[in-house]
């Protein structure tokens, strides 16, 4: 569009009087004849242009239709290159000809030429704007390639459904993991709000579908979702806090620092960096380093699928930790990579990692000073946040590794040295799962929780980047969904509370699914399914 605006400079151009020849310095007859016989030969030559390769345009992609080929021909700029060519030319024939000897007057003919020519040019890209340009809409129109404001609102809509459905499959994946078998549907409500509205109809059938799809996958929980879409008769009877049941948030801040101050203290250095060299057998060496390979694959894996950031405290210290690992494994030094994880969170990195994160919190805080509500930033329960989640991310890093381990690598019935391997690395999960056993369970809880929320976001996160990607919805709309998201994200990250909105207790959810096996209308739903399926949705 910009370019088409140059075709403005046109007015300049034929006020010179060296333009036409003529004294009035104005464009004759026959120039503006010239111009519109030129114009109009260009649009034809772009008909033909276009439909001479439309045979393969149609082919390529998501192809192009005669009503899209037509709209090319004619709405395409015109003389936006010519005014730049025209310009070089212009500029190079009055530094040839600038001079009074008899050789620049010879050539001082030729200004005319190319100020016709800078003219006609102009006179061009001009036209495209003012009868093209004005034309243009009117032109998509009639041909029916605009898509109505109420049609386009019920396709970016569709697209938001299908986002909810991704989101709702993928918790669905996570409540048949070990890690998230406690993961309760209020925490989920809270922080993927477009989850919250979801029907009971539509929860069994994305069960159904995972199950279908993902055979491998097994049974989800349903006992921390169900209780919630339980309207029985008695439901009054149910305190849906369940406060009496719940540390409270002042309780759970006393017991954090004590409690990291201890772990902290029980890291062990000198395992780490013990550079005694262990004279063991060369080929449980290779082993090992293999399986390190696998680890930090796995790791990366994670960052993929948005269990991860890429950057931050937590990926650090969980890739240097494989960097320890490697150098004492080419000494062979046992596998010991969780212990030194827990050297590299004990770094400046950590720190620095605290100090931003804080800095960031406080800056929303600055930008939306009357809605947000500054709180302090608890660096316990940050603390508290980078253990569990480097145990869960650890754990699920060594079962990936070792499955492919065993899958790839491995022989059929395993040697000495794979036995060996995979000891050390059940070794390292057992040590890691006893780290959780000094934090609270109210801790630990919620940021079990509060990471299949992150998980959840990322994914709807990527999901409508790659719309966007792939041109399916307009970069507008895509911007909206993706702040969207971006502050969905920023709450969860602040989000330090142990009791969420509307929790229940587990004895709460267990009073009412004893309710819910006894109501014939949740009864009958679940036999159907259980069948279906062959697996108990309540274990």
């Amino acid at each position: 569009r910009f370019a088409s605006l140059l075709g403005c400079l046109w007015g300049n151009i034929i006020s010179d009087n060296r333009f036409s020849g003529e004294e009035d310095g104005l464009f004759t007859a026959t120039d503006w004849g010239y111009l519109f016989i030129l114009f109009f030969c260009l649009i034809v030559i772009r008909f033909i242009l276009v439909f001479a390769f439309y045979p393969i345009t149609a082919r390529l992609g998501i192809g192009t239709s005669i009503k899209e080929a037509v709209f090319m021909s004619y709405g395409g700029l015109r003389g936006a290159v010519g005014i730049a060519l025209a310009l070089t030319l212009n500029a190079t024939i009055y530094d040839q000809t600038d001079g009074s000897d008899e050789a620049h007057l010879e050539y001082i003919k030729f200004r005319d030429d190319t100020a016709r020519l800078f003219g006609m040019s102009g006179g061009i890209s001009l036209l495209t704007l003012l009868v093209n340009g004005v034309t243009a809409g009117p032109l998509l129109r009639w041909l029916g390639l605009v898509t109505p404001k109420i049609a386009r609102m019920k396709v970016i809509e569709n697209y938001k459904h299908q986002m909810v459905q991704n989101a709702l499959l993928s918790y669905i994946e996570l409540l048949s993991q070990e890690r998230f078998k406690d993961l309760d549907y209020s925490v989920i409500r809270e922080h993927v709000p477009f989850l919250r509205d979801i029907s009971r109809d539509r929860l069994m059938a994305a069960v159904r579908r995972v199950q279908d799809t993902k055979h491998s996958v097994t049974a989800p929980r349903l006992d921390h979702i169900l209780p919630y879409f339980y309207e029985g008769d008695d439901e009054s009877n149910i305190d849906a806090r369940g406060a009496a049941e719940l540390d409270t948030q002042v309780n759970v801040r006393a017991k954090r620092r004590s409690t990291m101050a201890e772990l902290k203290e029980s890291i062990d250095y000198e395992n780490v960096f013990d550079h005694i060299q262990n004279v063991e057998d060369d080929i449980v060496n290779e082993e090992r380093l293999n399986f390190i390979e696998i680890l930090r694959s796995a790791y990366h894996q994670q960052i993929e699928n948005g269990e991860l950031e890429s950057h931050g405290e937590l990926q650090y210290s969980l890739l240097q930790s494989l960097n320890f690992a490697e150098d004492a494994a080419g000494k062979g030094l046992p596998l010991n990579d969780w212990y030194a994880t827990q050297v590299a969170s004990d770094c400046w990195v950590s720190f620095a990692d605290k100090v931003f994160n804080a800095f960031l919190r406080r800056l929303r805080h600055l930008r939306c000073k009357k809605a947000c509500s500054w709180n302090r930033v608890d660096l316990d329960f940050l603390a508290v946040k980078l253990q569990v989640r480097q145990v869960l991310a650890f754990v699920r890093a060594h079962r990936v590794a070792q499955m492919i381990f065993k899958q790839d690598f491995a022989t059929e019935v395993l040697t000495v040295a794979e036995e060996t391997v995979l000891d050390e690395s059940n070794a390292q999960i057992k040590l890691a799962e006893a780290s959780l056993e000094k934090l609270d369970r109210s801790d630990i809880h919620v940021v079990v929780s509060h990471f299949a929320c992150h998980i959840l976001l990322n994914k709807s996160v990527h999901f409508v980047e790659q719309l966007a990607k792939q041109n399916l919805i307009p970069e507008t709309e895509a911007s909206a969904m993706l702040v969207e998201l971006d502050e969905y994200i920023e709450h969860l990250l602040e989000c330090e509370k142990i009791s969420h909105e509307d929790v229940m207790s587990p004895s709460q959810q267990s009073s009412i699914l004893q309710q819910m096996a006894a109501s014939s209308v949740f009864s009958e739903t679940f036999e159907e399914v259980e069948n279906d399926l062959s697996v108990p949705l309540i274990t």
